[in-house]
């Protein structure tokens, strides 16, 4: 978590325009994490002069003290410090051997010297300011001008270790001394309140501190101008203040106002005015637009090189914003990329122990630890760690950050208890240190719940995790990406406790919420879809997880890559419940791959320990525990060599190689291990009351059993019998081995017993896994990996043709693919459905109908032997190749390979199965958008079925009928389309919810449906009610709540009421006004209406204005051939001549 680190004091505030730009180009240095090594020619004029008068007057001479102070208040106010010091030192002896210890000018210079000693870090300094403060209270009356600085000072010094509530009552006292002394407006007064506005910030009572900086500002307005720097500069920290409220639109107008200003003063290539585009930019990212940060990032970038040059340090900033928006895209690779370049650019200038150094590090090691690369993510956080202690001490903000990095780097190890110790003292001191309520202390308490959870212990997890959620709702908004991760943690926390329904439901609502805020692509809506998958799968509802599994699973290996740690968890996560279905070879082929995608990790690594077991034991599911030898003797010598250090995760995944030893009927070997692993358990205090150590006592109890002690199995499952009760669910197979074990009689079959003990599922609040998924294997199981490199070669070789349009190329190399894979592993493999898939694409491309129809017709058959959950697949692709295809221009192709393999699967596995009832509604999906007169009775034939197949009221069902609501509006039948949607209203909101897409969506059918009958009053009321809940739920800018309002306007101005309809207009008007939406169709259709609303209010200047912008921007981003640019004309000439019989010429 990035903190903002205040700068130690302030001087007084500067009178003159070149004090203005030091002060706001030394916040920019101090912002960017660099250092100031500005040197000033009149500074070393003065040196000079100094000498001269040494050598003709003297060293006492009183011209000379005054000339030292004045060289070193101008070292000062450039930021030279050092040499600041060293003259007021030299100005210190002077004026003790001629003035003395407590005359006022000694006592001034002592505390400039103090100052000066301060900002270089120097605890002298401290000494010298509280020593010459105990002088001035003796000397100077208490209003004193020079005792008040030292008040001031000795705040700021409050401020720098934290003691807020003192440093605030000082600076209170302090105001009100130099308001009365000096008056409100002077510089001095409102430098206090400026360090009083940063005292509020970090104690989070932002009204108080935008109440002072208002105050600071009008005073700056009043006595610099509002366009002065100075004003700039408090202009900066309003923003700021608004920034952490999230009032983006107050903090953006403050940035703004000050860009303008600077770019005008400046120019547009001023490093001034590039810090402040980096302040729009950084508010862009805060929004979690993080794609459209990115760009603002790089043309920053690019044009301060242009500026600067190659070299130069200033630009370094720019790119770690870049890598921030990369790294927050989940492109972690080029995140990568960027920072290392950025290091070796910051380790020649401006060095290797400034601050923007450990910020870069620390942000590479944020992202290296994403990539699993916990090695080296783990020396960057301590190498920060141990610099900032030197820089900044122990306590300080930015050193308790650096060691929460670390407790998270142990948390990506597998250290949880670790982890939770470190964190729990970290969280201790942060309240300590920073408040109860700081955001870094909230921050700090997340990762302690995650630990908590992970660890079993959800119950005290949950109460953290609603902290947090209340907290980040009050203090950034309901809709904050950070509010939605909150959401998040707690939806997770509920279903480890049990609570599926309510977890499933909070769930449901957050996925449409990031899909709306961040976008479908997303990692943390991909997350989302996960965790709802990992719900259905609680819940035994695996063709609805699996369905999830898929997309999600595709979308993270398209967007974030292989070797991202989610798509990792969604793989083992998806393996674990393809194991627990016994699909063995299905488990094995994920398995795989994973352990493929984790090749070059650390040999620890828990997600390739993960990986490893889940091998074994798919294998042994498989009667195969031979081929599983070798990954279980690996992971047996990793268990030797570690001995001690591996967590209890990767200590219950041995359990593999326990199986395999069984499996293969080495009890010896299995036992000796297993009382290894139960005393490394023990000793980490576990017992008989957790569901991992019951596990264990499980296998004990099946080695005696074998053993042929009956009496000591007897006493053991007796004793292991109300355990299990109590840890698993009821009716797992576990407790019925346990009952079964002692009056088992004959041989034991392995694999049905490792599934039994292994895969029994826990009761909820004893959850001690994450869990996610992976699908979309498309390549044979049940292969070497050298065997499994061909089948990927063949592939890639193959649609890199058919991406780059070579039809006929492709459909040989599919061919080829193919055959690769019959040899490998047999026709009858998802493989090969896959390829028989490609080559009917591909055919259909190429103009060979029948060869399609051979192919369709094939991976129907394959399909039909695989089984019908794996026509998920088929649906898959025939919905991507339906993508791509539109995005070619090639909608006929791809309709006709879905014409063609509706077919094939109707008459291979019948035309009343889940996936010909998906292939039929995307032909319908299609025939309704080429508006094809057929497609209204094709979808009501469609419902029937699925009607007499699975019910009226079934969510497929619901959704079809939702479609024929729609087609129903769409030709004006608006009498079925009110019968229709009255009838469905109810059965939608109780499947999908009231605030669903679909329940949003009938209701707003049949609002146009009342509309259409003329009864527009009622429309219009159930529309405004709509609307109210699309603002209460997706917010006030939602493209769906901007859509309605948008309907509602329309609807009252056929009513005649344009006030209202115009006032809705220009809501969406100022929502929809922004570069990415300004010349937008539905952009075009606003301006169209509100023209038409201003023209029936007699306001026709206006009307003329939005009626010619309409216009432009139909023909700019339509065409002039378009049917909305041909509304527009007729609208712009109607409006023209209006305004011509009133006189208006504009």
């Amino acid at each position: 978590m990035k903190q903002q680190v205040a700068t130690f004091t302030q001087q007084s505030r500067p009178q003159q325009a070149v004090r203005h730009l030091v002060v706001l180009l030394a916040a920019g240095m101090v912002t960017c994490g660099g250092i100031i090594s500005l040197y000033a020619g009149p500074s070393v004029e003065r040196r000079h002069t100094g000498r001269e008068i040494i050598r003709t007057q003297g060293w006492a001479s009183v011209p000379y003290w005054r000339q030292l102070r004045d060289q070193a208040d101008s070292l000062m106010g450039w930021g030279i410090y050092d040499r600041a010091a060293k003259a007021y030192e030299f100005a210190d002896a002077v004026l003790v051997t001629q003035k003395g210890m407590t005359h006022p000018d000694t006592l001034r210079n002592r505390v400039d010297l103090a100052d000066a000693l301060l900002r270089l870090g120097k605890p002298e300094g401290e000494k010298k300011l509280i020593e010459a403060y105990g002088f001035q209270r003796k000397h100077l009356a208490a209003d004193d001008p020079d005792i008040l600085r030292t008040r001031h000072l000795l705040a700021s010094l409050m401020i720098a270790r934290w003691q807020l509530p003192a440093a605030e009552k000082e600076l209170k006292a302090v105001i009100a001394l130099r308001a009365k002394r000096l008056g409100p407006g002077h510089s001095d007064t409102l430098s206090s309140r400026e360090n009083l506005a940063y005292v509020y910030n970090m104690m989070l009572d932002y009204e108080a501190a935008e109440q002072q900086l208002r105050v600071v500002l009008a005073a700056d307005i009043l006595t610099f101008g509002p366009m002065s720097l100075q004003t700039c500069a408090t202009r900066e920290r309003l923003g700021e203040c608004f920034q952490n409220q999230s009032k983006f639109d107050q903090a953006l107008a403050e940035f703004r106002a000050v860009m303008m200003i600077v770019e005008d003063e400046f120019g547009p290539r001023h490093p001034l005015t590039f810090r402040a585009h980096r302040r729009l930019a950084k508010i862009t990212y805060d929004q979690g637009k993080h794609e459209q940060a990115e760009e603002e990032y790089r043309a920053l970038a690019a044009n301060l090189l242009v500026t600067l040059g190659p070299d130069s340090w200033e630009v370094l900033p720019f790119r770690e914003g870049i890598a921030d928006c990369l790294s927050a895209r989940g492109k972690l690779a080029e995140a990568e990329e960027i920072l290392r370049k950025a290091l070796a650019n910051c380790a020649k200038d401006p060095g290797e122990t400034t601050p923007l150094m450990q910020s870069l590090r620390a942000n590479l090691a944020h992202v290296l630890m994403e990539e699993r690369k916990l090695d080296e993510a783990e020396l960057l956080f301590n190498a920060v760690l141990d610099q900032r202690t030197k820089m900044l001490g122990p306590n300080h903000p930015v050193v308790l950050d650096s060691m929460n990095d670390l407790a998270a780097c142990k948390i990506a190890r597998g250290d949880l208890r670790g982890a939770e110790f470190n964190l729990r003292g970290l969280v201790r001191r942060r309240e300590e240190v920073q408040g109860y309520n700081h955001p870094a202390t909230w921050f700090s308490r997340i990762y302690l719940a995650d630990v908590l959870r992970m660890n079993g212990n959800p119950e005290e997890a949950l109460p953290l995790f609603e902290g947090v959620l209340r907290y980040n709702s009050a203090t950034l908004g309901p809709f904050h990406p950070y509010t939605l991760k909150a959401v998040n943690n707690v939806s997770i926390t509920l279903s480890a406790l049990g609570k599926e329904e309510e977890s499933f439901n909070l769930q449901n609502k957050l996925l449409k919420e990031r899909i709306r805020v961040m976008g479908a692509d997303h990692p943390d809506t991909l997350k989302s879809r996960l965790n709802i998958a990992v719900n259905l799968s609680t819940a035994e509802r695996y063709r609805d997880a699996e369905i999830n599994f898929i997309e999600a699973i595709l979308t993270a290996e398209k967007t974030l890559g292989m070797t991202h740690m989610l798509t990792l968890k969604s793989m083992f996560a998806y393996g674990e419940m393809l194991a627990l279905l016994r699909r063995g070879s299905d488990a094995e082929a994920v398995a795989r791959q994973g352990i493929r995608s984790t090749t070059g990790f650390s040999e620890d690594d828990q997600d390739a320990l993960r990986f490893k077991a889940m091998l074994g034991v798919s294998l042994v599911l498989q009667n195969r525990a031979k081929d599983a030898e070798a990954v279980a003797d690996d992971y047996e010598r990793l268990l030797e060599r570690r001995q001690g250090l591996l967590d209890w995760e990767a200590i219950l995944n041995a359990n593999m190689v326990i199986w395999v030893h069984l499996a293969e009927g080495r009890n010896k070997e299995a036992g000796e291990l297993l009382a290894r692993n139960m005393m490394q358990m023990r000793s980490m205090g576990y017992n008989d009351s957790h569901a991992p150590y019951i596990r264990m006592r499980c296998i004990e109890a099946l080695l005696l059993h074998l053993a042929g002690k009956k009496e000591e199995v007897a006493y053991l499952t007796k004793e292991l019998e109300p355990h299990i009760r109590e840890c698993f669910r009821d009716g797992e197979p576990i407790l019925l081995f346990a009952r079964g074990l002692q009056q088992r009689k004959g041989p034991i079959s392995i694999p049905t017993i490792m599934h039994a003990v292994e895969f029994s599922r826990y009761k909820p609040q004893s959850l001690l896994t994450d869990q996610q998924r992976k699908a979309g294997m498309y390549f044979p199981p049940n292969t070497p990996f050298e065997q499994r490199r061909r089948v990927y070669e063949a592939f890639d070789e193959a649609q890199t043709l058919a991406d780059s349009k070579e039809h006929e190329k492709a459909l040989e190399k599919f061919g080829a693919y193919l055959k690769v894979v019959a040899e490998v592993a047999g026709e009858g493999t998802i493989g090969s459905m896959t390829a028989h898939l490609c080559l009917a694409r591909e055919a259909v491309l190429c103009n060979r109908d029948d060869v399609a129809q051979e192919h369709a017709k094939k991976a129907a058959g394959v399909l039909k032997n695989l089984g019908e959950e794996k026509g998920v697949e088929l649906v898959t692709f025939v919905l991507k190749n339906l993508a791509v295809q539109a995005e070619r221009g090639n909608i006929k192709a791809a309709t006709t390979l879905g014409n063609m393999l509706l077919e094939a699967c109707s008459q291979a596995i019948g035309p009343d199965q889940f996936v010909t009832f998906r292939l039929t509604s995307i032909k319908n999906d299609m025939a309704i958008m080429a508006n094809e007169p057929g497609a209204g009775e094709e979808l009501q034939a469609l419902i029937k079925r699925m009607e007499a197949k699975n019910g009226s009221e079934e969510g497929g069902t619901l959704l079809e009928k939702v479609k024929l609501l729609r087609l129903y509006l769409q030709k004006g039948d608006y009498h079925a389309a009110h019968a229709l949607a009255f009838r469905i209203e109810n059965p939608v909101k109780r499947v999908f919810g009231e605030t669903s897409d679909s329940a949003i969506s009938v209701r707003e059918g049949l609002a146009a449906a009342l509309e259409g009958q003329g009864l527009r009053n009622l429309a219009v009321t159930e529309t405004k009610m709509v609307l109210a809940d699309s603002e209460r739920i997706a917010g006030n800018e939602a493209l769906a709540t901007v859509m309605t309002r948008h309907r509602l306007a329309l609807m009252l101005a056929r009513s005649a009421q344009f006030d209202e309809a115009l006032r809705l207009h220009q809501i969406n008007y100022k929502i929809l006004q922004h570069p990415g939406t300004e010349k937008q169709p539905v952009m075009v259709e606003v301006r169209m209406n509100m023209a038409y609303a201003l023209l029936n209010l007699r306001r026709p200047s206006e009307a003329l204005e939005f009626a010619k912008a309409a216009y432009d921007g139909a023909r700019a981003t339509l065409g002039a051939d378009s049917p909305l640019t041909d509304i527009a004309k007729k609208i712009l000439d109607e409006v023209r001549a209006h305004a011509a019989s009133q006189g208006v010429t504009r």
